[in-house]
């Protein structure tokens, strides 16, 4: 497993060693603007920080699906999936390669971020730090703070698994339409239309059926109510990570031709 998760990291590390640029340079003119006392260019540094973050996870996601498609459309591709290892191996091996980088993602932009909104507020000398910025938040929506934790640790675990579910959607239109349209042109094409209409139909039964809000939970005085109404949303996703894992290991052993 660690074997196959180091060959998709030495297919992407130029990628990502790009983004590690792109961040540190603004990371750098963020505390640059810092020691100079230039507000105004903090500001500036934070705002395309948090467009490089929101490019670094798309990224993350899109490196997962484009080099699974790569590897599917290639002549080559029967030298990973013929390989000892199992179809189902193969794609848990990829879904925890993103898991891994997304985290470490995660982590080193969160770390930035807390360092950056301290550095923020002791220059424009303010009072209100973060914690209290949530606790006045919390107050004026009535939602109880000790259990806005529990609801936000649920919804960031949530968030994962949503996360994950809508690559494992793609890998599955991926490998249906390696699967019905192997010799076609168009085969790019009708993934994207059957992630499009996967996404349609999970959507439609989640708000239909599933949807849960953070902040009603979150108001409850019972934390049994809490977990009641995030639970679902988190079994609902990762039936569809497991169903689409195992969908796309069926079609790679009995379908696909490689």
């Amino acid at each position: 497993m660690l074997k196959l998760m180091k060959y998709e990291y030495k297919k992407n590390r130029g990628i990502l060693l790009g983004l590690i640029l792109l961040v540190a340079g603004l990371e750098l003119y963020f505390l640059i603007s810092n020691g100079l006392g230039k507000l105004e260019h903090m500001g500036m540094a934070a705002g395309f920080l948090v467009i490089a973050t929101m490019v670094c996870f798309f990224m993350v996601f899109i490196l997962g699906i484009t080099n699974y498609q790569k590897e599917l459309n290639s002549k080559t591709s029967y030298l990973i999936f013929m390989t000892p290892n199992s179809s189902l191996k193969i794609i848990v091996s990829k879904l925890l390669y993103i898991l891994v980088l997304g985290c470490a993602v995660f982590l080193i932009l969160g770390s930035l971020a807390i360092l950056d909104i301290k550095l923020f507020y002791i220059m424009a000398d303010e009072k209100f730090g973060i914690i209290e910025i949530v606790k006045e938040l919390a107050r004026s929506f009535g939602v109880n703070l000790s259990h806005v934790w529990i609801a936000v640790l649920l919804e960031v675990i949530s968030f994962v698994l949503s996360f994950f579910s809508v690559v494992a959607i793609a890998y599955l239109a991926v490998t249906l339409a390696a699967t019905f349209l192997q010799n076609s042109r168009w085969k790019g094409f009708i993934g994207i239309v059957l992630f499009v209409l996967l996404m349609v139909l999970v959507n439609w039964i989640d708000n239909r059926f599933i949807h849960n809000n953070m902040f009603v939970a979150a108001a409850s005085d019972d934390v049994i109510n809490i977990i009641r109404f995030m639970v679902p949303q988190l079994l609902y996703n990762a039936v569809i990570v497991v169903a689409s894992v195992f969908g796309c290991s069926f079609l790679l052993d009995k379908a696909v031709s490689l």
